[in-house]
């Protein structure tokens, strides 16, 4: 698998985290972690299958995916090729104006979100596109000019910016008290703008600190301490709901990303 990672340009860069280039010479299946923002994948070559149990579905080629709190499992036939856009907490919420909420733990097909012959051409000039930069670029003059505009939650992005400082530790009753909103209010507001709970986002935030610190001798002790876990029961039981497995077992095993 190969794999480049290209930032985004600077019109995009407040909604945009990164695009990836993601291609497979042989059928490849990987673990996808859940990440702190919804995820856009445009396939420009091969095909992917979500594994649900033990069968398959198979993925369509262009998709919006909401917040998780679990794993998913995607096998790529030989000769894939994808871009990932990844993006900030609310960024995609900004760029489609959609309520965003309703797709965690789902995806949706694009042409639900924008008009089918834009969604076509997209297609097409992806496919024909020789290099990753031109591809990045098509993809980015898309979002460009379908960008809706909506106007971005100042309190929601404060609320991220001290989340990510804390690495997802921070109490949501003191981080709400410091907003000067109440909980059920924040917990709302947050849910809209990011598509996820403030609890569950937090959850994903603990994960990949952890995730970021591990090596093959890692201690799960130093892993939970660091990642601001109570203590290592705590990471196993969370990393388990997320996952399925132990951490030393997934980490050791799995092909993840």
């Amino acid at each position: 698998m190969r794999m480049m990672t290209i930032a985004p340009r600077p019109a995009l860069a407040s909604v945009v985290r990164s695009f990836a280039i993601v291609e497979t010479e042989i059928e490849t299946t990987r673990v996808l972690l859940p990440e702190t923002g919804a995820v856009l994948g445009i396939r420009y070559a091969g095909s992917a299958a979500l594994i649900e149990g033990e069968g398959a579905r198979v993925l369509p080629d262009v998709t919006l995916t909401g917040m998780r709190n679990s794993v998913r499992r995607v096998r790529t036939s030989a000769g894939g090729g994808i871009i990932v856009v990844a993006f900030h907490e609310d960024g995609a919420r900004v760029v489609f104006d959609v309520p965003i909420h309703q797709l965690f733990n789902g995806m949706a097909g694009l042409e639900e979100l924008t008009a089918a012959e834009a969604l076509e051409q997209l297609r097409v000039n992806v496919a024909a596109a020789h290099d990753p930069m031109s591809r990045v670029d098509t993809v980015e003059q898309f979002l460009l000019a379908h960008q809706s505009h909506r106007r971005r939650d100042r309190m929601v992005r404060a609320a991220v910016r001290a989340m990510r400082a804390a690495c997802g530790t921070i109490s949501i009753n003191s981080l709400s008290a410091g907003l000067g909103i109440s909980v059920d209010r924040f917990e709302k507001r947050f849910r809209q703008a990011v598509g996820a709970s403030p609890k569950q986002y937090s959850s994903v935030l603990r994960l990949r600190q952890a995730l970021s610190r591990y090596h093959e001798k890692a201690n799960l002790t130093e892993l939970a301490q660091h990642a601001g876990y109570y203590d290592p029961s705590h990471f196993i039981r969370e990393f388990r709901a997320v996952t399925g497995e132990s951490p030393l077992k997934f980490l050791r095993a799995a092909n993840y990303c």
